[in-house]
């Protein structure tokens, strides 16, 4: 059981890593500099601030990432920035585990946190696994993995599409057009997200109304946007027009990132003072943390510029 465990806790601390916004994110933010600025000489001012190590500089390789090379990966040209790269992820990764070591007994002892999300694996590794023996969990585990079959066999087979509309795919049907100021609400689709019913079914009910009423809220301002606005449509995400929403999430995520240090106070407060104690652990995690940081920062700073082409 202790390797299921294992095997489950390598999956969590690389499942970000091919994850949408992880590699499948940064790759295009890597080349995008160079192939845009030849169809819109505008991004030409950014070329010379951002560092050739970085960055895709071969136009060769440039081109055969947006329109294929048959196959070859152009390695030589691409080592460089994959490097660099790699870095950084692996600053952040070790970042997150000096953050877990500080933070481990704030709260596990002081705020005395549930952990709901473990409460699936924690079933499965038990001794015998009485789960396992309920068919109800099999049925449970059948019907997304049937669906999910489904909506795998329709987008890779087209003459298998209906299947994947069917089951509910995400090309499944056309979005509910809606007249302003409705539109506001953006594309709206009914489709079932198994694993976030299970995530929701979980975590405590106090947070999941929280994720869905600042959700609603949210969509409601761009309604409102729309309203009052006059291009009848909601403005982007990323725009600082009202509402603002980029900048609300940034907002909210320092209130909590403050209200979390404030609440572990005391516990940081012990913590540094027992790193200049001799106490090995954590002296060795508060210090990685700071260098592994300015060396994130540094690195981040030159994504900006990439980031800002895509």
């Amino acid at each position: 059981m202790e390797k299921l465990l294992l095997i489950y806790m390598m999956m969590l601390v690389a499942g970000p890593i091919p994850n949408r916004i992880g590699v499948p994110f940064l790759l295009p933010h890597t080349v995008s500099p160079a192939y845009y600025s030849a169809q819109q000489p505008g991004w030409q001012a950014f070329l010379p601030v951002l560092p050739s190590w970085l960055t895709l500089s071969d136009p060769a390789a440039t081109l055969g990432f947006f329109r294929g090379t048959d196959g070859v990966v152009p390695w030589q040209a691409w080592t460089g920035p994959l490097l660099a790269w790699t870095s950084l992820l692996l600053a952040f990764f070790f970042v997150m585990l000096c953050l877990n070591v500080l933070m481990r007994r704030q709260y596990i002892d002081h705020e005395r946190l549930s952990f709901p999300l473990t409460a699936i694996p924690l079933a499965l590794t038990e001794e015998r696994a009485p789960v396992l023996r309920q068919p109800l969990f099999w049925v449970g585990l059948a019907l997304p993995l049937l669906v999910q079959a489904l909506i795998v066999l329709g987008s890779g087979y087209p003459r298998r599409r209906a299947l994947g509309a069917a089951a509910g795919g995400s090309g499944a049907g056309r979005p509910l057009t809606l007249s302003p100021p409705w539109n506001g609400l953006g594309q709206v689709y009914f489709s079932f997200i198994f694993w976030l019913i299970g995530i929701v079914y979980l975590i405590p009910k106090e947070i999941a109304f929280s994720a869905w009423f600042f959700y609603f809220l949210a969509v409601m301002q761009n309604v409102s946007a729309v309203a009052f606005g006059i291009n009848g449509e909601a403005p982007s995400v990323y725009s600082n027009d009202y509402p603002a929403l980029y900048a609300q999430g940034a907002g909210a995520a320092l209130a909590l990132t403050g209200i979390t240090l404030y609440a572990a106070r005391r516990h940081l407060r012990a913590a540094w003072r027992k790193a200049f104690e001799a106490s090995l652990t954590l002296m060795i995690a508060a210090n990685s943390f700071l260098i592994a940081r300015r060396y994130g920062g540094r690195c981040w700073e030159s994504r900006s510029f990439c980031c800002g082409c895509g």
